[in-house]
């Protein structure tokens, strides 16, 4: 299969769609974010996670390899070193360390996904990810951002 196309000249699914579905409705969890974010007057960080949440919808939709998923790769490490980036000036230590304790355990739970015997475990991981990841991040605006 060159190119990720079949021999029909339709474009394979990264994943098949009982898998993909999952990931598509755990990316919704991001929308948590963007409130958050946009009631703590974090307009940047709001901002970011509004991409993250757009483009993971637009690619999870129909996830096959081509721009969609580069841009949805693209926005998720753009949204992540900038939430890195400002965690550096959170006014609370403690959320600030909790913070940084959940930036570990979603890298993990990545890593796990990538790692995953199966494309059923791999998806788990990777909507555990969602959810961990999100959760961090209102951790993070609790804690109040000096921007």
């Amino acid at each position: 299969m060159a190119g990720g196309s079949n021999s029909n000249g339709t474009t394979a699914l990264v994943l098949p769609r009982q898998y993909s579905a999952r990931l598509f409705r755990s990316s919704w969890l991001t929308a948590f974010s963007v409130y958050s974010a946009a009631q703590c007057d974090l307009w940047m960080c709001c901002t970011m996670t509004l991409l993250v949440l757009f483009t993971s919808l637009n690619y999870w939709q129909h996830p096959v390899r081509g721009w969609r998923r580069n841009v949805d790769i693209s926005a998720v490490v753009l949204g992540f070193a900038y939430h890195l980036y400002q965690s550096l000036w959170c006014a609370s230590w403690s959320h600030q360390i909790l913070y940084y304790a959940f930036v570990v355990k979603t890298v993990y739970c990545y890593s796990q996904a990538r790692a995953a015997p199966n494309k059923d475990v791999s998806s788990r991981w990777h909507m555990i990810m969602h959810l961990v990841g999100n959760i961090g991040n209102l951790i993070l605006y609790a804690g109040g951002l000096n921007v």
